[in-house]
């Protein structure tokens, strides 16, 4: 099939040498490397394995390097390549093999060497064959791979997520540019090719410029890979590359495609089918490599059309919606993960880096639950940004700047580390970065366009530049550079100038549809037996506070419902009915109910009140847990939620789906929170829990990569972002009524 360029190109297609050498290229791979590579992969002892390991990533970056020459020629064989048969053409991205299926190979082998489930089902005596005769760093090379490695694993994939996005728009951009100025140049010259080669050159320019750096990024992940790889790692990462490439030239394999093509006619196969023919055909090593490596049908084909189906979004849909993420040093960022252990009196986060920051799963067979730290809110939010369907790469037409800047993991240096009396550089070497590289962007607006998350309290950011010696929190906040910027934070100060509080993130990330109805409907059938429920640590202490009443409450009713005393409020539940006990506490003392949901959502899904009273800060993440259970939230001072998610919690609704009781009332006059619950008639109780639920999208942060099912449901991130454009199109337009 000739290209579709091939009419405009500058020379002759040169694609029967290309396809020379790819053969050459792939019989050395397979019959002298690969060999080689196995020989010392059994090999008892590891000494030439080092030495062949980097000789087979050489021939791999020498295939791009030619790859790269041959582009040069021709670019329209490279990225059209009718030399390639129809198994390769669905795993191929401009003009090679998809950069996301570099790192889902990795991903696969740690997978398949940690999941008993996925275990490979052989024979007693193939298994003590293959014990016997493979070596122990062989068989062990995935098992329990070191954080360092994930980490590393994880940048790598953040920046095939800021990469590939911006590849794909580039090219459209090229063949929308090709489309347009052909379309004039035809009509001009009345449909004859004169008049048209300079047109064309330009964007076969254009074209080849995406696929080189297309091809720069392939070969950086593979050397990123191997490097960040132990010896045995690496080498088994190539074996399982070299194997997959390898495959697609199987004469068995190659002949059953025949039997998959599309009813048209066109040498596409369907996906569906891939996976089948795979397995009915190919030998024993290559169905063993495509089981354990997991490139299934369904997988693949989401990997590799992610730019088509995750972002449906036309640009009649971006007006006043465009954002432009900052391109950030990841000193700024992803470095700053590697620090997660590093400071004794803080907790260690590395657990918790897992799944783009929403922790690992609360249960390997878990869909929707993990383990979540709020301080890598931020991790969480720059995950999902790279999902937003509104990106641009030119900063000249965005409505909003973001920056990725990990603040709160970068003040743990100063909070706990060697910087601690240095508090008052905080944010400064990012301000000179983004004053030297590209200054034009920040003195558009001189930052009131940017926005950043900030995963701590704004407080832990305010400290005066003036106090010396300095005390707690750093001084982000004031420094007089970034007074424009505005900052997404889980907990504002009363004077909120620069920054709008967001919900802390809860551990329920659901990622389609029905897991997320699913939850909905339990939270629908959960009996409520319980009247109230306190989940929290503190009001132990002698000084009044109203942890403090609240404990001696719930102590008191429990004291009442043993005994059966004569108590009104104790008799009034007996003839209500509804309630088993009256008040119930979670002792989440010392942190131990943070990263562990289940030891207070089973409470709070059968409590009908839950009370959120002020600890060290106004705010809490129970909240937020008690919305996505469905228990409705009785807070003690507006500071708490009221006056700081008007975003995603309207403050006019409060009195729908929240009770206030001043705290001061409690403490000090002796009004009791039974009391007043009890005064509540049941049918206002109702609307209230229906009305709490509904909010349940409004604070939850879906998982990234979520269905298109669920992305139709606004989460806090989706809100967040609104309210960050108008808040920035407001600000921008009071600059222009001055």
């Amino acid at each position: 099939m000739p290209s579709p360029f091939s009419f405009f190109s500058r020379k002759k297609s040169t694609t029967l040498p290309f396809k020379e050498y790819y053969d050459d290229w792939l019989n050395t791979l397979k019959n002298t490397l690969l060999p080689l590579l196995r020989q010392s992969l059994s090999s008892p002892s590891p000494t030439l394995l080092p030495f062949r390991r980097d000789l087979l990533l050489r021939h791999f970056l020498s295939y791009y390097d030619f790859l790269d020459l041959a582009a040069s020629d021709d670019v329209s064989q490279i990225l059209f390549p009718s030399w390639r048969n129809s198994l390769e053409i669905p795993f191929l991205f401009l003009g090679d093999v998809h950069p996301y299926l570099l790192t889902n190979l990795l991903r696969s082998l740690i997978d398949v060497a940690n999941d008993e489930e996925h275990a490979p089902d052989l024979p007693k005596a193939s298994v003590l064959e293959n014990l016997e005769s493979t070596p122990w760093q062989v068989l062990t090379a995935w098992v329990n791979p070191s954080a360092t490695l994930m980490l590393s694993i994880e940048q790598i994939e953040c920046g095939l997520r800021l990469m590939v996005p911006a590849l794909v728009s580039r090219m459209k951009k090229v063949q929308a540019g090709f489309v347009g100025r052909v379309a004039e140049k035809w009509v001009a010259c009345d449909g004859k090719k004169i008049g048209m080669e300079e047109s064309v050159k330009v964007e076969m320019e254009e074209m080849l410029g995406v696929f080189l750096d297309a091809n720069r990024l392939r070969k950086s992940v593979i050397t990123d890979i191997v490097n960040a790889t132990d010896v045995y790692q690496g080498a088994l990462f190539l074996d399982g590359l070299a194997q997959f490439l390898v495959g697609f030239k199987d004469p068995e394999l190659l002949g059953s495609c025949q039997d998959f093509r599309f009813s048209d006619g066109s040498n596409s196969i369907h996906f569906s089918n891939w996976f089948e023919i795979w397995n009915s055909s190919s030998s024993g090593q290559q169905k063993r490599f495509i089981s354990d490596y997991q490139f299934s049908s369904t997988s693949s084909q989401r990997i590799l059309n992610t730019e088509s189906t995750s972002n449906p979004t036309t640009t009649e849909d971006c007006n006043n919606r465009w954002i432009h993420i900052r391109n950030l040093p990841s000193r700024f960022n992803l470095d700053l993960l590697s620090n997660c252990s590093e400071y004794p009196i803080f907790d260690d986060f590395c657990p918790y880096l897992a799944n783009h920051g929403l922790g690992q799963k609360t249960h390997p067979k878990s869909r929707s639950w993990y383990r979540t730290d709020s301080l890598l809110l931020e991790l969480i939010f720059h995950r999902r940004i790279l999902e937003y369907p509104c990106l641009t790469n030119d900063p000249n037409v965005a409505n909003a700047i973001y920056l990725p800047y990990y603040a709160a993991i970068d003040s743990l240096r100063y909070l706990y580390g060697p910087d601690v009396n240095s508090s008052f550089l905080h944010g400064l070497e990012l301000f000179d970065f983004l004053q030297s590289d590209e200054p034009g962007i920040w003195k558009r607006n001189m930052g009131h366009d940017h926005f950043l998350v900030m995963a701590r309290p704004a407080w832990d950011f305010s400290q005066p530049l003036s106090n010396d010696p300095p005390i707690w929190g750093t001084s982000f906040l004031e420094l007089p550079e970034f007074y424009n910027v505005t900052a997404l934070v889980p907990e504002g100060r009363a004077w909120p100038w620069q920054e709008q509080a967001v919900p802390y993130p809860t551990s329920f990330h659901p990622h389609n549809l029905a897991f997320f109805e699913a939850w909905i409907q339990r939270v629908k059938r959960s009996r409520r037996t319980n009247l109230m429920l306190f989940a929290g640590g503190g009001g132990i202490g002698a000084t009044p506070n109203i942890r403090r009443s609240i404990r001696n409450e719930c102590e008191n009713s429990s004291i009442s419902s043993n005994n059966n005393s004569n108590s009104s409020n104790f008799n009034i539940l007996e003839k209500n009915g509804m309630y088993s006990k009256i008040c119930d506490v979670v002792d989440c003392s010392n942190g131990i109910c943070e990263h562990d949901p289940i030891r207070y959502m089973r409470p709070m899904l059968q409590a009908t009140f839950c009370l959120q009273p002020p600890g060290d800060t106004p705010t809490r993440r129970s909240t937020f847990d008690a919305i996505i259970a469905g228990c409705i939230p009785v807070f003690f001072e507006e500071m708490t939620a009221k006056l700081q998610y008007g975003w995603h919690l309207p403050e006019e609704k409060y009195a729908e789906f929240s009770v206030f009781i001043p705290k001061e009332e409690v403490v000090f006059k002796g009004l009791k929170i039974l009391d007043v619950l009890m005064g509540i008639p049941r049918s206002e109780v109702r609307r209230m829990r229906e009305s709490v639920m509904e909010l349940i999208p409004r604070v939850m942060y879906r998982r990234h990569g979520s269905s298109l099912g669920l992305r139709t449901k606004k989460d806090a991130f989706d809100i967040a972002i609104d309210g960050t454009l108008q808040r920035i199109k407001d600000r921008l337009a009071n600059i222009l009524d001055r």
